[in-house]
């Protein structure tokens, strides 16, 4: 009875090891480049994915978040590149990055001219990360008080971000960045 059962076992394994394998052969196409190693392909990206690789949904933001302490306002992006930016960002290896503004009404209230800009995170790896943030800093003038700075969490204000490549190119803008942020995705 103990054989029956092992070999029952090990027929189960065969055949849904060999249904795994015909089910999701196509899913990954890959290339050998020799015996011992293999290079797993991504998908496919369109002819002129480069021109909205930095829209939805390639592309999104899916929360700000502002804070302030003594001297300094803090504002968080948190975002999201879906598999096709990944493999666009892994085989160009462009350095992008982000430019934050102040709304007018702020800008007067911290120092340089409200504007910050941020290398955005390198990709690297297999593609298991695809959920991202970025931090932008301004410190406060001194003659700014604090009760200043501790209403700009309670009040609606549109933070603008952009996106550039190396070259200052804008990739994408949003002028208010609380908005996108707030948008219904589907």
């Amino acid at each position: 009875m103990g054989m029956k059962r092992t070999l029952t076992v090990s027929a189960i394994a065969i055949v849904t090891g060999g249904l795994y394998y015909f089910l999701t052969k196509n899913q990954r196409p890959t290339v050998t480049l020799s015996k011992n190693v293999e290079v797993v392909k991504g998908p496919e990206l369109p002819k002129d994915f480069s021109e909205r690789a930095f829209f939805m949904p390639h592309f999104m933001i899916k929360n700000t978040k502002i804070t302030t302490d003594d001297t300094t306002l803090h504002v968080q992006v948190d975002y999201k590149i879906d598999e096709l930016l990944y493999q666009y960002l892994m085989e160009h290896t462009p350095h992008y990055q982000f430019r934050l503004t102040l709304p007018e009404a702020l800008k007067h209230l911290f120092e340089g001219n409200g504007t910050q800009k941020v290398l955005g995170e390198l990709v690297y790896g297999k593609g298991e990360k695809l959920n991202y943030k970025v931090d932008f800093k301004f410190k406060k003038l001194d003659q700014t008080s604090t009760e200043a700075l501790k209403a700009i969490e309670q009040e609606d204000h549109a933070f603008a971000l952009e996106i550039m490549d190396e070259q200052l190119n804008q990739l994408n803008h949003f002028p208010n960045v609380e908005q996108a942020a707030n948008m219904i995705r589907f």
